[in-house]
């Protein structure tokens, strides 16, 4: 096992995209598809993410939505 890190849009950004800042509270379980540090370490970039209550929302950056 491994502890993962894991980055996303910003708040600001989430928001627009109806994602509320209470959607994922410490210690919920989610699936996060997304795409692994090129230096292979234990980090991803955010794409699609499964929240607690089965909800599929998109937490990319804006950034990696325009790539």
């Amino acid at each position: 096992t491994a502890v993962w890190g894991f980055s996303a849009g910003a708040p600001n950004s989430m928001r627009r995209r109806g994602i509320p800042r209470d959607a994922m509270k410490l210690g919920d379980v989610v699936v996060v598809e997304g795409h692994q540090a090129r230096d292979g370490s234990p980090n991803a970039s955010g794409g699609q993410v499964t929240i607690a209550d089965g909800s599929r929302v998109f937490v990319a950056s804006e950034q990696a939505v325009g790539q």
